[in-house]
Order: C-alpha cells, then sequence, then structure tokens
C-alpha cells in the first residue's frame, strides 16, 4: 500500500501559517487566537491547571510570630478535547490537464478552497462547540468552545441589550479580578447594529484601532475596554467577552496538506487538522444573552411533612413584586383543586435557591391539593415576568 509517509516533504506541507491568514474577515476568532501563538499537545484528551489565587483576608502579624500557618494556590484540572477536522478534493486528470482561465493550478486552487472552508469549520466550533468524548455512536470526538467555558455567574441576560448591561457584562471579568482592561467582544451583526444605536449621536469616535488586521470599534468602561469584533457565526442572540491572553488553540496535528495515494486517473488529497482550544482561565469570559422567554412551571413537589410546598420553574426566579407580602397575596391554594383561597395569615412564602417554596402552618392532606400563582409574580435573571399558572394535583396522602 502507498501511504502518505511514502510522499516528499513537498508532497506533506504544513499549513499552519497558511491557515491562520486565510479568511481573516470570515474568521476572525480563529484568526486572532493563532495569531498570538499555539500550544502543542501529546494526547486526544487535553487537561491544563486553572489557578486561582490565596484569598485569605487577614494576614496581620504580631512582631516576632512563628510562622505555622500556610497558604497555597488552587489549582483545578480543566480539560477539552481533540477535534478531527478534514476536507478533501479530487480532481480527474483531464480535469487537471484542462485549461481554465484564471486558474493555473485547479488540484492547488481546490485544495485552497477546501483549507478555507475548515477553517470556517473551526471558527464554528471554537465558538459553539459542546464537548463529547466519541466514547458512544457515531464516535466523533468534539470540542467545547468559547461559550462553553462561560461560567453561569458570567453570563448577563437581558430581553434587550443597553448600556448599563454592556457595562454588567464587562464588570463579570473586573469582578473576577482580570486585570488586562482591554477585551475582546465578539458580536453578530443583528446585535452589533443594536449596539450601534445606542451610541448613535451620543459618542464621538476620535479614530479607529486594528488589531491582527481586523477593523473593530471599542466602548471604553470603567471596568476596561471592550474592542467589538463582527462575527457571523456568533449566535444572534449573544455577545461575547473574553481576555484574548487566556485562550489558546492547541494542537495535535497541525493543519497540513497530504497528497493520497493514486489509484486510477485522478488527484486525490485533504487538508487535516486535530485540535482543541484550551481556557487557561474561565473567570476571563462573560457573556451578554439575549433573553426575553418569560419562566414557566417546571413542577411541584411537597416535603414529607407535608406542609412545605416547592415550586420549581424552568429557570432560577426571584420575586418581581415590591416585597414577599406582595408576593404572598399573587399566591393562592385549591385543597380541592378548584376553590382557590388565598393563603392563612400563618402561611409563608420564600424564595430560596431561585425557586418558590410556600409553606403551611397546617399539614396538607388531600390528594387534590393545587397552587396558582399570579401574573408577573415572578421573573427571571434577565427581567421576564411569569404568566399566571396552577400547579398539578398535589399529593399530600402518599
Amino acid at each position: 500500500m502507498i501511504k502518505t509517509t511514502n510522499f516528499t516533504d513537498l508532497e506533506n506541507i504544513n499549513l499552519t501559517k497558511e491557515i491562520s491568514l486565510v479568511s481573516p474577515m470570515d474568521c476572525p476568532l480563529t484568526t486572532i487566537i493563532m495569531g498570538k501563538g499555539y500550544d502543542t499537545t501529546g494526547s486526544k484528551i487535553v487537561t491544563w491547571r486553572e489557578k486561582t489565587l490565596d484569598n485569605t483576608e487577614d494576614i496581620s502579624q504580631v512582631e516576632g510570630s512563628t510562622t505555622n500557618t500556610f497558604q497555597s494556590s488552587a489549582r483545578a484540572e480543566k480539560s477539552n478535547v481533540c477535534e478531527i477536522f478534514k476536507k478533501a478534493t479530487s480532481i480527474s486528470g483531464t480535469a487537471d490537464a484542462s485549461s481554465i482561465t484564471g486558474v493555473s493550478n485547479l488540484f492547488a486552487e481546490e485544495i485552497n478552497d477546501r483549507l478555507i472552508e475548515m477553517k470556517v469549520n473551526i471558527e464554528k466550533k471554537l465558538i459553539n462547540g459542546t464537548k463529547d468524548d466519541g466514547s458512544t455512536s457515531p464516535y466523533v470526538r468534539k470540542m467545547d468552545g468559547l461559550l462553553a467555558f462561560a461560567l453561569p455567574e458570567n453570563i448577563v441576560k437581558s430581553p434587550t441589550i443597553t448600556e448599563p448591561k454592556i457595562k454588567e457584562t464587562v464588570k463579570k471579568l473586573w469582578d473576577a479580578g482580570m486585570s488586562s482592561g482591554t477585551y475582546i467582544a465578539m458580536v453578530n451583526a443583528d446585535l452589533k447594529e443594536d449596539i450601534d444605536a445606542l451610541y448613535a449621536n451620543k459618542y464621538s469616535y476620535i479614530a479607529q484601532e486594528s488589531l491582527f488586521g481586523l477593523i473593530v470599534s471599542s466602548i471604553q468602561t470603567n471596568y476596561g475596554t471592550i474592542k467589538l469584533v463582527l462575527n457571523r457565526h456568533m449566535p444572534t442572540d449573544k455577545m461575547v467577552v473574553f481576555d484574548p491572553a487566556f485562550v489558546k488553540i492547541s494542537y495535535l496535528r497541525q493543519p497540513h496538506f497530504e497528497l493520497l495515494a493514486k489509484t486510477g486517473d485522478s488527484i486525490n488529497g485533504h487538508v487535516i487538522a486535530e485540535m482543541t482550544l484550551k481556557m487557561l482561565n474561565q473567570k476571563a469570559i462573560a457573556v451578554f444573552e439575549i433573553d426575553v422567554v418569560a419562566p414557566i412551571l417546571s413542577g411541584a413537589t411537597i416535603d414529607d411533612t407535608k406542609k412545605i410546598v416547592t415550586i420549581t420553574m424552568s429557570e432560577k426566579i426571584s420575586n418581581a413584586t415590591a416585597s414577599i407580602a406582595a408576593l404572598k397575596e399573587k399566591v393562592t391554594v385549591a385543597t380541592d383543586g378548584t376553590t382557590f383561597a388565598a393563603l392563612g395569615a400563618s402561611d409563608k412564602v420564600a424564595i430560596t435557591n431561585g425557586k418558590l417554596v410556600v409553606t403551611f402552618n397546617s399539614a396538607l392532606s388531600t390528594a387534590t391539593n393545587k397552587i396558582k400563582v399570579g401574573a408577573d409574580a415572578l421573573k427571571d435573571s434577565a427581567g421576564n415576568k411569569n404568566a399566571e399558572f396552577t400547579t398539578d394535583a398535589i399529593d399530600a396522602t402518599v
């Protein structure tokens, strides 16, 4: 069998530099990360350590004290999976010999096109990828993208993008201790138009700055400057803000071209790469997300005392009313399942761990208990408020 190891160096061409240069405007994230350098790995599962400094507040000591207390940094293990990217082309002998206006080498032109296509696919996965170790059918390994590394506490949600929400998103990085003060913000066209509208006739731009050949606009806040980069592969409802110093590409196999074995009257070859994304510090990424979906009922459970009912919504909620007393007025109960009445004076409501908890002074005893919650009683982190809902029957007899 003829293998690629039989070919010369000219037939196995490393394309690492080329892929960092092709199609920069269509693949800005890949271009930016590759422009800052890359790592290499020797395993399909890439691991690294995320360091967190010790946060002991009081380290003042008396004069002449003995050192018997020691501190250390926490180093959490993180990992991602190397994903294989491949594009191939095949040219018949006749097509290769034919003259095409403007194309001096059809096979080389096709390989260059495949390289661009592969980079576009890599760009999509670097943003939106979801990890799969390939242990189940169809056994294809997939990596986590940038959005998957965002911590829940670093995600800001709102029905619309506003200047305060942009500042809140950047402040997430400042609160996490990021110190560079300069961040990249990737946005799709729709969200970028909304951001432009926020600052129309409000601010004047002295000059545009360039970064790795990409013209971007900047927004300066008290917590750092974000450089907005338009990216067609970003979700239309999200903006991701990150410190590029903490983002790395790690190659198991660098992008390269291989001329495949000749088995007939054709020339075959492919471009292939095996790589993953390393987010060296998850605190270095924050996400703004457009959220217009109101929380809805997910379920209700009753505890063993038959006094405490926990109502779970589709997402974590908080009190949307002016007070706990006002929230209590929004909650009614029907022990027979049909006749709803206000809660008793000694009954209580509370929001605990993002759930609505109703505590009755006396235990429920029927199998037909239902709780109704009025509209605008609860809200999610984006401020979306619930519509009126009624639980299914809550059985207190079992």
